[in-house]
């Protein structure tokens, strides 16, 4: 085995000069992760959350079309009637601007009054087939299911046709001129024209008729027709356009909402940016999901020597300098944990091993997850003994424990023995001894812990080593639990190195991750190929 003595300095590898993320204590990691929206926040949002985006968009814009479906089409058709001031008798040069708006104001009424729409129904003979044209959707579903309102009387007949009547009239008066529009709607184009005219026709005459008896000399209006309704081409409501317009805008609102809503509630890590401005911790780098950069690839431990110009090898290369950036002189020995089980600290631990042994340097790899023992069962030395339980107990010596990885040269010292006494070892001085004897005769030294939420003997083992690389499983581990792990850590001799983002798919980072080095995989994949 190598000699670790020849340790690189601050002169020969650029560490510990300040050009680089540092180390940091776990009483100077954020209490708690702040999240905020700003406008590249909200756009990221919206292309990570897309789907629940375009349900939204889908779902309003599905209302906008039942509700142009459901709405009846409406048809208005205007007439349009001018006051005759040939003889000064609607504005003789006296009357004032103001004279001139209240008498339009009371010719409008009058077009509007009940009085008319009494002659008009007269003169149109309108019966109860007229009140069956009734836009409302209480209405409308009544007819559907066979229900309307009670009979009426001829009284209260017209009392209703009268109402229809007034309801959908409009009456305007042109600005700067003396000529009055009639508009009418209704669900059938020629009744909206046939009313309309009518209407034109009892105000002309009507109107004409009442002032010959009672009007002064200078207050004899008169009116006349100037255009007669014709039945229209094109409904006047619902329209589309605006409609649609409307509901695309309101769909866009409400699929960015939906999209940040959702974006809130997950607290999971995406990028090396979210890594360093939420936790204020440095990205050691992104370890792929094995499958999104080597298909073919059935276990990232063979990969690391089949495929050693892979995006995945390359991944774990850049891992190791950026723990050596972080770390600055001296580290050494290097603790690998995460915050929860499955995130993937067995798999970047061993992979780690052989990528620093297939560099040439020496390197051990120390089984400490005293539940799982992970570490041991991928190398197939499940329960081979002598392990480190028999070193911590001085039943073996170190040369006897050790294991060599034909592959790659790397070193491994498995875990086997009874689980009752690991913990109690693994957090003594005897393991302090074991760790600095490993520094004397290995060059680095890695140790796979056990999660820190889960076992207390990690938080022990972190005061051991030289720096602690926190592994989090990309878009699942939440960053509160991240936080929460990290503090729980005891400030005396613990510097944490940073984070290492494993099982990254990165086919779906390059949509994600913008910001990552991740996001512009596509553009460098190639040079691995």
């Amino acid at each position: 085995m190598d000699d670790a003595r020849d340790l690189e300095t601050p002169e020969r590898t650029g560490e510990g000069t300040g050009r680089h993320p540092v180390a940091r204590a776990p009483h100077e990691i954020a209490a708690e992760v702040p999240r905020g929206f700003s406008p590249r926040a909200i756009l990221d949002a919206v292309r990570r959350r897309r789907r629940v985006f375009l349900i939204a968009l889908a779902a309003v814009l599905a209302i906008g079309l039942a509700l142009l479906a459901i709405q009846p089409a409406r048809y208005t058709a205007t007439a349009e009637v001018v006051l005759d001031t040939s003889d000064g008798v609607l504005a003789p040069r006296a009357a004032t601007q103001r004279t001139t708006e209240e008498r339009a104001g009371r010719e409008i009424r009058l077009v509007r009054s009940r009085e008319m729409a009494v002659a008009v129904a007269t003169a149109l003979k309108l019966d109860a087939g007229f009140l069956a044209d009734d836009p409302r959707l209480l209405a409308r579903i009544g007819r559907m299911f066979g229900s309307g309102p009670a009979p009426l009387d001829a009284a209260g007949q017209m009392r209703a046709i009268v109402d229809r009547l007034t309801g959908p009239l409009a009456v305007n008066r042109l600005e700067g001129t003396y000529s009055l529009t009639i508009g009418y709607t209704a669900g059938d184009p020629r009744t909206a024209a046939r009313v309309a005219n009518e209407y034109a026709v009892q105000y002309s005459s009507g109107r004409l008729a009442g002032a010959t008896a009672a009007a002064s000399p200078f207050d004899r209006p008169y009116a006349r027709i100037i255009s007669r309704a014709e039945p229209p081409l094109a409904p006047s409501s619902p329209r589309p356009l605006p409609v649609m317009a409307l509901a695309l805008l309101a769909g866009l609102l409400a699929g960015t909402a939906a999209a940040l809503v959702v974006e809130r509630r997950f607290s999971g890590i995406t990028g090396g940016h979210e890594i360093e401005k939420l936790l204020g911790l440095p990205h050691l780098g992104n370890v792929p999901l094995l499958s999104t950069v080597l298909p073919a690839a059935t276990s990232p431990l063979e990969a690391m020597v089949t495929e050693q110009m892979s995006a995945y090898a390359e991944a774990f290369r850049g891992v190791m300098m950026a723990v050596r950036q972080a770390g600055g002189r001296g580290t050494q020995a290097i603790a690998i944990t995460s915050a929860l089980p499955n995130e993937g600290k067995t798999t970047v631990a061993a992979c780690l091993a052989r990528s620093i042994a297939l560099a040439g340097e020496s390197v051990v790899l120390v089984d400490c997850d005293a539940r799982r023992r992970d570490t041991s069962a991928i190398f197939g030395m499940a329960g081979r003994r002598p392990g480190l339980v028999e070193v911590l107990r001085y039943e073996a010596t170190l040369d006897e424990a050790l294991v060599r990885d034909t592959a790659t040269g790397a070193w491994l010292l498995p875990l086997t023995g009874p689980m009752a006494e690991v913990s109690d070892l693994l957090s003594g001085p005897r393991m302090v001894e074991l760790i600095e004897d490993l520094k004397r005769r290995f060059k680095r030294v890695l140790i796979d812990t056990a999660p820190i939420l889960a076992i207390s003997t990690t938080r022990a083992l972190a005061t051991m080593v030289d720096v602690v690389v926190m592994v989090v499983r990309w878009r699942a581990t939440p960053d509160h639990a991240v936080v929460t792990a990290l503090r729980m850590l005891p400030d005396d001799h613990v510097r944490i190195a940073g984070i290492v983002l494993a099982q990254v798919d990165m086919n779906r980072q390059v949509k994600f991750g913008h910001g990552d080095p991740a996001f512009y995989y596509k553009q460098y994949s190639q040079y691995y190929s």
